[in-house]
This record gives C-alpha cells, sequence and structure tokens, in this order.
C-alpha cells in the first residue's frame, strides 16, 4: 500500500473545516434526478452510427458548441474554462462555450431531460449513473463511433472505466472524470492511539477494531459516516454482490432488484453495531450535508470515508492557497491544525481493501447535435483525451487518470512520489486496477429511485432502530417498483 511521502504544513486554523465542508458540498452534488420516460431502439456494434467527421471540414465557418455542466467548483470548475478556452485557441475551426447550469449533475440533468432537442446543448457533463436513461432515451451519440473513425484505440481505457461506461457492448462518452471513496484519517488521533499512522484499516473487521483503540484514547465516536448508498453499493460490488438482476443490468435492462442478500444485512448489522458501540456517529446523506467533515476537523472523529476529489482542495487549503470567501463557506470555526493531520488510506472493504465501483462523469456528445456539430464535439473530446488535459484534471481538480499514456507519464510518477494530494490520489488510482471489469457497477435507469430506496433503509436502521432485514426488504420493494414503471 502506497501513502503520502510528505506531510501537509501547518496553515491559518479555520483552513480545514471550510475544505472538510467544501468536499461535504461537493459530494452532495449526487442526488436524485428525474425519470425519463422516452425510449428508443438501443444501439449495438452492428448499428453503430457514422461519426460525420467530414462535416467539419465542409464547415465554411467555425462551428459552435456549448457544454452545459455542473457539479464542478474551485479548481475544478476553473479548470474546465481554461481546457476549453485553451483548445478555442488551439485551433479556428471550432468554438466551445462552456455554460454553468448548477451546482450538481442533478440541476444538469432536469434542465436537460425536460428540454426540447432545439433548447438542448451538444455536449452534456452528467453523473455516470445517468448513463442507462442517457442511452434508453436516445439522449445520447455513441462516442466510440468517432473513436473508430478517427482511430483512437478504446484499449488505452483503464479496463473498469470502459467497462462500466458501456452498454449493448458500445462505449458511449467522449471524455470522463473518474472518482473513488477513500478513507480520510487523523494521523496524530493514530499516534496517540498507538496506532501506525502508515497502516490504516484495510477491511472492516480492521476499521472495527482500529475505531475501538481510537476510542480507549479519547476519542468520542472514532468514524463520522454519512449514510451514502455509495459506499454500501462499492462494499457489495467489492464482494461479487449485483443490487439489480440481469448481472448488474450488464447483459440488459434490469427488471428485479437483488440487493437484499445476506451480505448486505451483515454489513448494515455491523454499521449499526458500531453506531450501538459508540465507534460511529452517522449523519443522513442529505443534500449540503458536512457534519461528518467538521466532525473530522473538530477532533470528535478520527476517521471519514469520502471521495477522493477532495485530495487537491486539502492541500490547497493546509498550504494556504485559498481562503473561506474563496468557495462562499462562512462561520466554519476554527481547528488547531497541528493536530489533525488527514492522509488517505484504501476504502476498507468487507474482504479485502480497495474494492469499489467506478465513480465519475461523463462528457457527452448529444443527439440534438446537428452532423457538424457532432463533429466539432468529437474535435473537442480528441483535444480532452490528450495526456496534458488527463493530467491537468488529476493535478488540479483530483480526478483519476484513466488512459494508460496519461497514468505512465513521468510529471504523474513524479507528482504521486513528491506531493502531498499525489500520494492520496496515488492509492485511489489503484483501486482502479482492483475493479473487476465484468463488476464495474450497476446500471439501471431508475437509479435515483434505487439510491433513494438505500438511504432511506440506512436511515431506519440507523436513526430510527429498524432491523437490518427489515429495512433492506422495504427498500428492494421500492425499487422493483420503480423497475416496473421504468421498464413500463
Amino acid at each position: 500500500m502506497s501513502l503520502p511521502r510528505t506531510r501537509p504544513h501547518p496553515s491559518r486554523p479555520h483552513r480545514l473545516v471550510v475544505v472538510l465542508a467544501i468536499a461535504g458540498l461537493a459530494a452532495a452534488a449526487c442526488s436524485s434526478p428525474p425519470t425519463s420516460g422516452k425510449r428508443t431502439e438501443a444501439v449495438a456494434p452492428d448499428t453503430l452510427p457514422e461519426c460525420p467527421l467530414d462535416a467539419l471540414e465542409k464547415a465554411e465557418e467555425p462551428v459552435e458548441v456549448t457544454l452545459w455542466y455542473g457539479g464542478l467548483s474551485g479548481a475544478t470548475d476553473q479548470n474546465l474554462k481554461d481546457q476549453a478556452a485553451a483548445f478555442n485557441a488551439s485551433q479556428d475551426k471550432v468554438v466551445v462555450k462552456v455554460e454553468y447550469q448548477g451546482k450538481s449533475y442533478d440541476e444538469v440533468l432536469k434542465k436537460f431531460e425536460p428540454a426540447q432537442e432545439n433548447q438542448r446543448p451538444q455536449l452534456v457533463y452528467l453523473e455516470n449513473t445517468a448513463l442507462r436513461r442517457l442511452v434508453d432515451g436516445g439522449d445520447i451519440f455513441p462516442a466510440e463511433a468517432c473513436m473508430e473513425a478517427d482511430g483512437f484505440d478504446l484499449d488505452d481505457i483503464k479496463s473498469a472505466v470502459r467497462s462500466y461506461y458501456t452498454v449493448n457492448d458500445v462505449y458511449w462518452p467522449g471524455f470522463v472524470n473518474v472518482s473513488e471513496p477513500v478513507l480520510y484519517y487523523n494521523a496524530v488521533h493514530f499516534q496517540r492511539a498507538g496506532l501506525d499512522p502508515e497502516q490504516p484499516p484495510e477491511t472492516l473487521e480492521e476499521l472495527r477494531s482500529v475505531s475501538e483503540k481510537l476510542k480507549a484514547s479519547g476519542v468520542e465516536r472514532p468514524l463520522a459516516l454519512i449514510m451514502n448508498a455509495w459506499f454500501t453499493e462499492s462494499w457489495l460490488n467489492g464482494v461479487g454482490v449485483d443490487v439489480v438482476d440481469e448481472s448488474n443490468g450488464r447483459d440488459g435492462p434490469p427488471t428485479k432488484a437483488t440487493f437484499n442478500t445476506p451480505e448486505a444485512v451483515e454489513l448494515f448489522t455491523f454499521l449499526k453495531d458500531m453506531k450501538d458501540d459508540g465507534l460511529l456517529e452517522p449523519f443522513s446523506a442529505t443534500d449540503g450535508q458536512i457534519n461528518q467533515y467538521l466532525a473530522v476537523a473538530n477532533q470528535k472523529s478520527s476517521m471519514a470515508l469520502e471521495t477522493s476529489t477532495a485530495a487537491t482542495t486539502i492541500k490547497a487549503f493546509r498550504n494556504g492557497d485559498l481562503e473561506a470567501g474563496d468557495l462562499g463557506v462562512d462561520g466554519a470555526g476554527s481547528v488547531d491544525v497541528t493536530k489533525v493531520v488527514p492522509l488517505a488510506g484504501p476504502f476498507p472493504g468487507i474482504k479485502d481493501p480497495g474494492m469499489v465501483r467506478t465513480g465519475g462523469a461523463g462528457f457527452f456528445i448529444t443527439e440534438a447535435a446537428s452532423p457538424e456539430e457532432k463533429a466539432a464535439g468529437w474535435k473537442f473530446m480528441q483535444y480532452m483525451l490528450e495526456p496534458a488535459q488527463g493530467i491537468a484534471w488529476h493535478m488540479k481538480g483530483s480526478y483519476l487518470p484513466w488512459l494508460e499514456d496519461v497514468i505512465d507519464d513521468p510529471v504523474i510518477e513524479k507528482f504521486w512520489a513528491e506531493e502531498y494530494d499525489g500520494g492520496m490520489l496515488k492509492i485511489a488510482t489503484e483501486q482502479l486496477d482492483k475493479i473487476d471489469p465484468f463488476q464495474p457497477g450497476p446500471l439501471m435507469g431508475p437509479y435515483p429511485e434505487y439510491t433513494n430506496a438505500v438511504k432511506s433503509a440506512l436511515d431506519e436502521v440507523m436513526f430510527n432502530g429498524a432491523a437490518p432485514a427489515d429495512a433492506l426488504a422495504e427498500a428492494e420493494e421500492r425499487v422493483n417498483e420503480a423497475l416496473d414503471r421504468y421498464n413500463g
């Protein structure tokens, strides 16, 4: 296991609370979009549409395309704007306009889905969980058609990423941003409890053992955990449990939920027991929830599970490069950062560390685009696929490299070896190799209904004392009803 070789430098005391609050707001961007009702015939390899690359060459004037996006802030937001500006300056055939549509992926989807075709953008950036509904609705154009026409080798894509974004044996996004859940923990608390800060817990069994030692050393509730369906899904995915039938929706549109299993009951029971024994402080996964971060920042807790994308922002705040006002967070309180030194470790799995499911969001060419606009959109995707852009997304925005030539670049190797956030992000990147390409994560149309059902089950168990088996049975029934409605 690789851990950061460098340690953060002390900064002004209020900053750590602010960065944790911002990370919480970013993570809360993933909630519930509406359910699409449109259906179209499936696109398959033998019916792959032609990518009209020649249409751009025939255009007499620069072709303008608009990209709708949301869910980005701070350095990641600026990086997208910088890349679009650099692309526009690098050639004279295409002009890309980036338009912010909201603080979350959901807000973008809620504007995109009901919009008439002539009101839709030519490019859209949406969470990967929306993939099935976008394909079913005929809303996006398969980027694989342009990749084949342009000679791009799909084998350069990490297998876990390629398999997640493949529907009906067709790969859909032109570019993706990848993130994974990791364990953040306070090295100072580990040292005080007699634990090795370079050896974070790697399994749930070890997580409990470490939590017991931290509590014995005086930590109030060692694990601050938001009740996020992403985590439970990763735990189950890591041991091969499908949450829906049809091989987790990979062999065809799912018709039945399958997550009410002995493994799920045991998982929910483990979390409940951790709470009942004073080892875990649960927080409901409501929009804007940041209390799990504040618990760690204020030393009431020592550990939290969260997105890998927090790494670069943590570094920026600890180094004094960002102020609270820069991101609109006020009254966050203060903390002595000499007593809170956050490090990162792999996601503790049920059996093995780093067993997650592919996370993140994709840049899609829409079917609303004309032939020349599709070609123009692909030209921008082609630019994004260059190593320099992948490196920038990783180093400036904490998104993980997923193209082999980016991962192998000496700049990335140096970043991982020498930078505080680089050490954290290397850990998250290594998890991509542990994802079974035949188990990349579920694929379903009513994904938000599934997420809400699982979150409700967690809340019932953790806050209302419900029996895990009963809560899971009710959640599974809700998802089955959603699947019936979606499939018509």
